[in-house]
């Protein structure tokens, strides 16, 4: 697959060229998980933004009395998550599984401010992107 093609698809990176594209793809790291294994829990260190590259994700916290799961989001392809984590470097708020075999683009923290460094105009399309959702939740209150 070609991972800077991908990249484009992804409303994250949808405003960058092709050059600033390919740049991110090479420090990119694919994890593959199965259905059910879980990709990380509520209090990990957030460290990291998540692509679906293939399969899904479900993103959840446990009921602190029951054990219980109470699903807060499905990612399927295309989709990302930890981005907030990836800036603050605070703990994951919740707990990830793979909804069926799943394969991932991670961005690691220290990957982003490399990149950010050679091409800002990663780090203000995360900006951008940021905005976007604070105002989108605003409008939902």
């Amino acid at each position: 697959m070609d991972t800077a093609k991908f990249l484009g698809s992804v409303s994250l990176f949808t405003t960058l060229d092709d050059g600033a594209r390919e740049q991110l793809a090479k420090v990119l790291e694919r994890k593959d998980f199965r259905e059910g294994e879980n990709i990380f829990f509520a209090g990990d260190p957030g460290d990291s933004l998540l692509i679906v590259v293939r399969g899904a994700v479900e993103v959840f916290i446990t009921d602190s009395d029951t054990g219980v799961e109470i699903p807060l989001k499905r990612f399927g392809i295309g989709e990302y998550l930890g981005e907030m984590s990836l800036i603050s470097g605070e703990p994951r708020s919740a707990s990830a599984k793979a909804s069926s075999d799943t394969t991932l683009a991670l961005l690691t923290q220290a990957s982003f401010r490399r990149v950010i460094n050679h091409v800002p105009s990663v780090s203000l399309a995360l900006s951008e992107e940021l905005v976007r959702r604070i105002q989108k939740i605003n409008h939902t209150k």
